[in-house]
């Protein structure tokens, strides 16, 4: 639980870093996030939003834009597993430009690649009853993803957001199944 109050806390100790106005479409992106399982399995998501062709009509508010989005993630479970992704999503986004800066939302597709490390045993010392010895399995998969994603602007070159990702993990034992991610965040706007 204290890991999980740090990086809410690192994440909202960003949104007061002083910003610029942008008058433009915004290109790129930068986001961070609080990421997890179901939201209980605390993690911490880095990505990056790549606007690959904007379809903005000149006079217009909105522009709406297709996009590439890298990510790399971790998440744990205490005492059970830690886990690891690299994922890139393609996807479709409509941004409007409002006083405080830009709304948006998107959906998207992916495909990622997990790493997960999962406690099989460990033993206690009677000592002092200290653990140790941990024995740990790893496995591997794939995951592909469809995400839905709404930002709140909070300053022009700040938005807030949560993302919903519905993921299918393929894992290289034969075994499979379907997961729901969060995400809650900040995305800084790049020049």
């Amino acid at each position: 639980m204290l890991r999980s109050r740090t990086i809410l806390s690192i994440i909202l100790s960003l949104a007061i870093l002083p910003l610029t106005a942008q008058s433009t479409s915004p290109g790129k992106s930068l986001e961070v996030a609080y990421f997890g399982q179901f939201l209980i399995q605390p993690g911490l998501s880095i990505s990056s939003s790549i606007d690959v062709q904007s379809l903005a009509a000149p006079g217009q508010a909105s522009t709406r834009s297709l996009f590439l989005r890298p990510q790399v993630g971790y998440y744990s479970q205490v005492n059970s597993h830690q886990s690891y992704l690299a994922a890139l999503d393609f996807g479709y986004s409509i941004q409007k430009q409002k006083k405080r800066g830009w709304a948006y939302r998107s959906v998207s597709l992916g495909i990622g690649y997990q790493l997960k490390s999962t406690q099989e045993g460990f033993s206690v010392s009677l000592a002092d009853g200290g653990r140790s010895s941990q024995k740990r399995v790893n496995t591997t998969g794939w995951l592909p993803t469809v995400s839905y994603t709404q930002g709140i602007p909070i300053q022009p070159q700040l938005s807030g957001y949560y993302r919903i990702l519905l993921c299918q993990l393929f894992e290289n034992t034969e075994r499979s199944s379907v997961t729901l991610f969060t995400e809650i965040g900040l995305r800084f706007y790049l020049k």
